[in-house]
């Protein structure tokens, strides 16, 4: 079974981010429409007929109770994705859809060769970790969030990674690190799920 990641450059200040971490319909929408094809921002460009299963799904859950309310919620999200995306410049671009196979091993080898201090640790946590965003009293972690100042501490080290030390995962750490290092640039953490 493949796993996949969203990752997402998200200002912690954002309206979206602030949402997302306490509304429960927004965050449970959010969520799935993260493989939907491949990130929000692609969910939101596809035809709303696309997810009438989805969509029709959720309906039957208690906390959207029917499909109006689904409609609206997608709505609202559409609406909070256009408005980071212009507070934002570039955001919807600051993110990367990646297939896990072996990334954090071979992640956790090229941080050891550059003489990182516990590289497997911190290469899991690149990949994986975060801090949950879930609103209260939800109980699954779907999405995690990276504050800016962990972005910031491990970008470098990213960027001075020799590329043949990831073998076959070159071309998707090269798309992980584009998400570091954009964010970075701009004081951005990232939410990934």
């Amino acid at each position: 079974m493949s796993v996949y990641i969203h990752y997402q450059a998200m200002p912690e200040q954002s309206r979206l981010f602030q949402r997302l971490s306490a509304e429960l319909r927004l965050y449970t929408l959010y969520t799935r429409s993260l493989h939907q094809p491949a990130g929000p921002y692609e969910a939101i460009s596809m035809p709303l007929g696309e997810y009438n299963d989805l969509f029709d799904d959720l309906a039957k859950n208690p906390t959207f109770g029917s499909r109006s309310v689904v409609d609206q919620v997608m709505a609202d999200l559409t609406a909070e994705l256009k408005d980071a995306a212009l507070m934002y410049p570039g955001l919807p671009e600051r993110s990367a859809y990646i297939k896990l196979i072996d990334i954090e091993e071979r992640l956790g080898d090229a941080l050891d060769r550059l003489g990182i201090p516990d590289a497997c640790d911190l290469a899991s946590e690149i990949v994986m970790g975060g801090e949950s965003i879930a609103p209260a009293g939800f109980k699954r972690e779907d999405l995690r969030y990276f504050k800016a100042s962990f972005i910031q501490e491990v970008t470098a080290p990213l960027q001075t990674i020799d590329l043949s030390d990831l073998g076959d995962e070159q071309e998707l750490f090269l798309e992980l690190r584009h998400v570091y290092v954009s964010a970075a640039e701009r004081g951005e953490g990232i939410v990934i799920g």
